[in-house]
C-alpha cells in the first residue's frame, strides 16, 4: 500500500484541429490513472468525438493502447457508471462549452480485490535502476465544423512504488494492452474472425457495429467452445457480475473473459509450452444494411509491452 499523488502532467502540445497532439509523461512514478481535461465549444452542444478522435498510449515508442475517446468512455462505463467520463456544460453567449474529464485507467479500480487493482498499475522504474525509455500519449484532435476553443490538459494519479523484478533482478513488466482491428463483412450471418494474435492473455474482446446488430457470438480455442451465447444471455452474465447495465449497447457485443474480476480467468493463448493453434471469434450479424460493413474489434490483452 502506498500514498497516491494527484498532480498535473506536462502540457499537451499541438492541440490544433486536424492534427495530433502529444503528451510526454515523466518517467519514475507508477501510474494508476491518466486523466484528460478536454474542452470544446459549439453553437449546439459539442460531443466528445467532435473534439477528440483516436487516443494512443505509447511505451518506448510503440502503441500499448489504441482507441477513440468515445470507445474508451464506452468501455469504462461498462465497468460502472462511476468510471465514465464526467462532464459539465456551460452557456457562453449563444454557444455551449463542454468540459470532459476522461480517465485512462491503467490500474483497474473495478476489480473487487485491492491487490488485483494495484497489480495492474504501470511502473516506469525498477529497483535495479532500469526505467521505461519513453511514455507518451497521442491524441488526434478532431476538425469538426463549428467547434472552437478545443483544449486538452492532463493530470495523473501515481505512487512511488517501484516495479517488481524476477529472481535475477530483471524487471517484470506486464500491462493491459488495447488493440483494434477492422473485420469487414458482406452479408448477415456468421462472421469468422481468425486473425487475432494467438499470444498473451485475452481479458476482453468488444465488437462494435453501427447499423447492424450482433445477435450471438462464439469463441473457439483449438476446437473448444469457450463462449456461445446470445446477446441477451451474454449481457445478463455481465450484469450479474456487477457490470453496468446502462453501459451495455445494442451495437456492441462484449466478450469479457475475466468477468469474475480474477485476472487468472482471462483467456490463455498458451498452455505450458504449447501455444494455441486455432483461435476463432464468430459474431452473428442480423443484417448487412450498414453503409460501411465493418465490425470494429477492440481487444484487450495482458502481456509485456511490444
Amino acid at each position: 500500500m502506498a500514498n497516491k499523488f494527484i498532480n498535473p502532467l506536462p502540457p499537451v502540445v499541438g492541440v490544433v484541429p486536424g492534427q495530433t497532439a502529444t503528451l510526454d509523461i515523466p518517467i519514475g512514478p507508477r501510474y494508476h490513472v491518466l486523466w484528460f481535461e478536454i474542452k470544446g465549444r459549439k453553437a449546439t452542444t459539442p460531443t466528445l468525438d467532435e473534439v477528440v478522435g483516436d487516443i494512443r498510449v505509447k511505451l518506448n515508442g510503440k502503441p500499448a493502447r489504441i482507441h477513440t475517446a468515445v470507445q474508451l468512455d464506452a468501455l469504462n462505463k461498462l465497468m460502472g457508471p462511476e468510471f465514465a467520463a464526467q462532464s459539465v456544460a456551460e452557456a457562453v453567449g449563444a454557444d455551449t462549452r463542454v468540459t470532459w474529464w476522461l480517465p485512462v485507467f491503467l490500474a483497474e479500480p473495478w476489480r473487487k480485490q485491492y491487490a488485483e487493482t494495484e497489480a495492474m498499475a504501470w511502473p516506469t522504474s525498477w529497483p535495479n535502476g532500469e526505467k521505461v525509455q519513453t511514455f507518451q500519449v497521442e491524441l488526434d484532435i478532431a476538425n469538426t465544423s463549428g467547434v472552437t476553443e478545443q483544449s486538452v490538459k492532463a493530470f495523473a494519479e501515481t505512487d512511488n512504488v517501484l516495479g517488481q523484478v524476477d529472481k535475477d533482478g530483471k524487471p517484470l513488466f506486464f500491462v493491459s494492452k488495447w488493440n483494434r482491428v477492422a473485420a469487414p463483412y458482406t452479408a448477415a450471418g456468421d462472421l469468422y474472425i481468425t486473425t487475432l494474435p494467438k499470444r498473451e492473455i485475452y481479458q476482453q474482446i468488444s465488437l462494435f457495429t453501427t447499423t447492424d446488430k450482433i445477435t450471438q457470438a462464439k469463441v473457439k480455442v483449438d476446437g473448444v467452445i469457450v463462449r456461445d451465447a446470445t446477446k441477451a444471455q451474454n449481457d445478463a452474465t455481465l450484469v450479474a457480475r456487477g457490470m453496468n447495465s446502462a453501459g451495455l449497447s445494442n451495437y456492441r457485443f462484449d466478450l469479457v473473459f475475466d468477468y469474475d474480476d480474477n485476472p487468472r480467468s482471462a483467456l490463455l493463448m498458451q498452455f505450458g509450452s504449447v501455444g494455441v493453434q486455432d483461435f476463432q471469434v464468430i459474431p452473428t450479424l442480423d443484417g448487412a444494411a450498414a453503409t460501411t460493413k465493418v465490425v470494429t474489434v477492440l481487444y484487450q490483452t495482458y502481456g509485456r509491452p511490444d
